[in-house]
């Protein structure tokens, strides 16, 4: 919906695809897909390999599908993988921190009260959560409602 309503050129927008691929032929493909619009199989230093790239935050505190004490969290070399959220059991796909960190811009979307917590530990350095790893090249942004973060002015 977003994309829809913005100028954004077809070639600079990077579904996922799923349909009739096991989520690990998925995943190999993206990443494929990523580095050939990147013209590089390593992300390079002050260039970024996206200009935004938008997040959520779950309770727990993960983001972008990259749970607390997953593996995942420690991948530096693939870009996209295929993960299991073990709460749901849901096989899912993720980008990895070096990819996402390789963005102009992050931002973070959070909203309702089931996220307060996660979002106090965060702000107050107490957090050792999976979103708290997020270092784009660039800014990082966050769009909290007051039921997030009471006290927002």
């Amino acid at each position: 919906m977003l994309l829809s309503r913005v100028p954004v050129r077809k070639e600079c927008i990077h579904p996922i695809e799923t349909q009739g691929i096991s989520v690990e032929q998925a995943a190999v493909k993206y990443e494929s897909e990523l580095k050939s619009f990147y013209g590089s199989e390593e992300l390079e230093e002050g260039r970024p390999l996206f200009d935004v790239t938008f997040l959520g935050i779950g309770v727990d505190g993960h983001t972008a599908s990259l749970f607390p004490r997953s593996t995942a969290l420690l991948e530096t070399r693939r870009w996209a993988l295929a993960v299991v959220d073990e709460v749901r059991k849901e096989q899912r796909i993720t980008l990895t921190y070096p990819v996402l960190n390789s963005s102009e811009n992050v931002a973070f979307l959070a909203n309702g009260a089931s996220k307060k917590d996660i979002l106090a530990r965060i702000r107050d350095g107490e957090s050792s959560a999976p979103a708290e790893r997020i270092r784009p090249a660039g800014r990082l942004w966050w769009f909290v409602d007051r039921a997030a973060m009471p006290g927002l002015a």
